[in-house]
């Protein structure tokens, strides 16, 4: 696999991970957490790097081959929605 893309996809997944980790201790073990921190606005922003996080890996596996080639299908469908737009 390209190493530059790996890298990203392993960022990703990173994010992805700590995004769960965070949200499965807010869900299960918020007794733990300090009586002064706003656990909607912790799960909201924790949810939100979740989304994004998988979104990314998505978008990168969806339009990028194991080389860091543009996949020749979704290039042309960009190329094809353009020209509709004009």
């Amino acid at each position: 696999m390209n190493k530059l893309l790996k890298a990203a996809i392993d960022s990703y997944k990173a994010a992805k991970s700590e995004a769960i980790a965070h949200l499965d201790i807010l869900f299960k073990k918020s007794v733990g957490i300090g009586e002064h921190t706003d656990l909607l606005t912790e799960i909201k922003k924790w949810t939100e790097s979740l989304s994004q996080a998988e979104e990314n890996i998505t978008s990168l596996q969806n339009n990028f081959d194991e080389y860091g080639d543009a996949k020749k299908e979704k290039w042309n469908e960009s190329i094809n929605f353009r020209s509709n737009k004009n």
